[in-house]
């Protein structure tokens, strides 16, 4: 809860799946639907992201694209764009996104642990289990970049979604808040 209110660093340089290089504050200026998956995850990532992408196909009263953006970057400094390309086509994305959910990598290996905790996003690799182990959450960001709501993957649904994004275009961000 500590995190909520804490902003992120607009100036982060990504990389689509195109390969086309972004600043995060292009995705900004909006509510941001914010994910951090690894794409060759053989687990939980493509769970957390189906599941948000079955919870916006019922979310009713805001439009992905028109009153917020998804936004899905890898926090694998391995993940090459070829496995983020494999990912994104497995998720079957639905029609209503219209082009508003972004996969991306970060561009500069450095930036991912900052940026990871600043938001409060812990994450580790586990030798032993080949995989990583991190939270299934759905971070929303205020149009400035200030995180204003947690949910977390298979415990919300898509009213929880909404309310989030209204909380986000409203810059609404108090601690004992938290779905």
């Amino acid at each position: 809860t500590k995190y909520l209110g804490a902003k992120v660093n607009a100036d982060i340089d990504l990389i689509d799946a195109q390969g086309n290089a972004f600043k995060l504050a292009d995705k900004l200026g909006k509510p941001l639907i914010l994910v951090l998956s690894y794409y060759s995850c053989d687990g939980s990532c493509s769970v957390i992201n189906k599941d948000l992408n079955a919870q916006l196909a019922e979310v009713s009263g805001v439009t992905p694209g028109k009153d917020f953006n998804v936004l899905t970057v890898s926090f694998d400094e391995h993940d090459p764009l070829e496995t983020l390309g494999v990912f994104k086509d497995h998720l079957k994305m639905t029609e209503n996104m219209n082009g508003s959910w972004t996969f991306s990598t970060f561009k500069n290996k450095e930036d991912i642990k900052p940026f990871a905790e600043a938001i409060g996003f812990n994450y580790f690799w586990s030798p032993q289990d080949r995989t990583f182990f991190h939270p299934g959450a759905f971070m929303f960001l205020t149009s400035e970049g200030r995180l204003a709501r947690v949910l977390y993957a298979l415990n919300s649904g898509p009213k929880d979604i909404k309310l989030a994004v209204y909380d986000a275009n409203a810059g609404n961000f108090k601690p004992n808040d938290i779905i």
